[in-house]
């Protein structure tokens, strides 16, 4: 017995010295950064465009009273106008040729065939969901922050912080000229912004402030540092809450996000800003070029951002401005 089981380990050991040590690649899973998405867009009124300036309709009336009459006057003003949209047309647009992962773990995630090996993207709706969610990011700091003076991916429109802080109609609510947003301060500074809105918007539930998640998470800790834990978070997920004591939403977007307040805070009714698309901004194309033997994805968009009524905004920004 003692010799049978000599003879099994002498033949039957496995012999590795060929091999190198083995790395499992074959999970469908990627690691991907984190991305905060955008939240600005759902919340303006979409008004559809084609190029070209698109019209936003503007109507007001005053009500003014008089003692009846058998031949009355007639009194107040019923006015018709109008702000522009100006749709630019935007593309993301990206190239991949699947030879340039030969020899890398990518390939393995590739369809077998010389010719369908090229025609996919490895791991695609993974990747193209991820650049999907960049571009929202890309997108919403556009919506805010956009100046056709600047540079990159803000260059193409004038966004709502700027049309609105060259406004002199719009509200300033930090009039004092507080220099910093603090999480001891934060609060105060949201509550004058909620309070300086016409009280039409204060009790009628339309009423939003949008700002960075920076003066956001201050606007917390200040709320929690003053024992206010029965703030209602309408949706923590998306980063919106109530601000307690108004009827007024808060919500953080990429948009507005810095250090510290640094881009402001900005009160209206979801009804006063327009978002002028074409509809298709959420959306990618993913093609296969048989002449080229490449893959191509095209997110294409048209996109303007304007108010309706600048006197029913109301702003606060670092120092007053």
């Amino acid at each position: 017995m003692g010799t049978l089981k000599k003879t099994l380990k002498q033949n039957f050991d496995w012999d590795v010295t060929d091999l190198t040590p083995y790395t499992d690649e074959d999970s469908q899973d990627i690691a991907r950064r984190a991305v905060f998405t955008g939240r600005t867009a759902a919340l303006l009124t979409a008004q559809e465009v084609r190029g070209g300036n698109e019209k936003i309709k503007k109507f007001d009336s005053t009500v003014t009273y008089q003692a009846a009459a058998c031949e009355a006057t007639a009194s107040g003003n019923d006015d018709w106008g109008q702000r522009f949209l100006d749709p630019v047309k935007v593309m993301v647009f990206k190239k991949f040729c699947n030879d340039d992962i030969k020899g890398f773990y990518p390939q393995k995630n590739l369809p077998m065939g010389a010719a369908a090996e090229m025609k996919e993207l490895p791991f695609q709706d993974q990747v193209v969901n991820y650049i999907l969610d960049k571009h929202s990011f890309e997108y919403d700091n556009l919506l805010w922050r956009g100046d056709k003076a600047g540079a990159g991916n803000l260059a193409f429109i004038n966004g709502l912080k700027k049309k609105i802080d060259e406004s002199p109609s719009a509200i300033n609510a930090n009039t004092a000229g507080t220099s910093s947003l603090t999480s001891s301060n934060a609060y105060n500074q949201f509550r004058l912004v909620a309070r300086d809105l016409p009280s039409a918007i204060q009790v009628d539930g339309t009423g939003i402030m949008f700002c960075g998640l920076d003066a956001f998470n201050l606007l917390q800790d200040d709320l929690f540092d003053s024992n206010y834990f029965n703030f209602s978070m309408v949706d923590y997920e998306n980063n919106r809450l109530t601000l307690p004591g108004t009827n007024v939403t808060v919500q953080a977007v990429p948009g507005l996000s810095g250090s510290a307040g640094e881009y402001g805070i900005y009160a209206t009714s979801t009804e006063n800003l327009f978002l002028g698309t074409s509809g298709d901004e959420g959306s990618a194309e993913v093609f296969y070029h048989q002449k080229d033997d490449a893959i191509y994805l095209r997110i294409q968009f048209y996109v303007d951002v304007n108010y309706a009524f600048a006197d029913q905004i109301v702003k606060w920004n670092l120092g007053g401005s």
